[in-house]
């Protein structure tokens, strides 16, 4: 009889337990809104391989000006994300940072390329993702 009444137990959390721990998740989860995205590839050149939404200009070795249309971001204020190519073996650092203070009416980042070895600036085709954030 004991080993039944374990048995019934342990099927009655099997069962309850997730339908439980589905409804208490629901209410427990914080809510997070989604946020504009804006993608792309830039080439070497500062030219636009993939993506819209933004404008991207070469101003000088390695370093570029990534410019997001007006009304991209709700709030003016985004946050970027950079990955350079390494395709030709070549290791690089990139830095990212906003020109100008945020929120604004035009967001724009300077994109810093810089190869590891010879810490020198160099173009390179490069891949970023910019994300809108909430401004309080």
């Amino acid at each position: 009889m004991n080993r039944y009444v374990v048995l019934a137990i342990a099927c009655s959390i099997a069962l309850i337990g997730p339908a439980s721990a589905a409804n208490f998740y629901r209410y427990a989860a914080p809510h997070i809104a989604a946020q504009p995205t804006v993608g792309g590839v830039v080439l070497p050149d500062g030219s636009i391989k993939y993506g819209t939404g933004f404008r991207a200009d070469r101003t000088g070795l390695g370093t570029y000006v990534i410019r997001f249309d007006r009304g991209v971001f709700p709030t003016d204020c985004a946050t970027v994300v950079v990955s350079p190519d390494t395709s030709g073996l070549k290791t690089f650092f990139s830095e990212t940072h906003p020109r100008v203070s945020c929120p604004t009416a035009d967001p724009q980042f300077y994109v810093s390329l810089i190869n590891a070895k010879t810490g020198v600036g160099e173009d390179a085709e490069f891949d970023f993702v910019a994300v809108g954030v909430e401004t309080r």
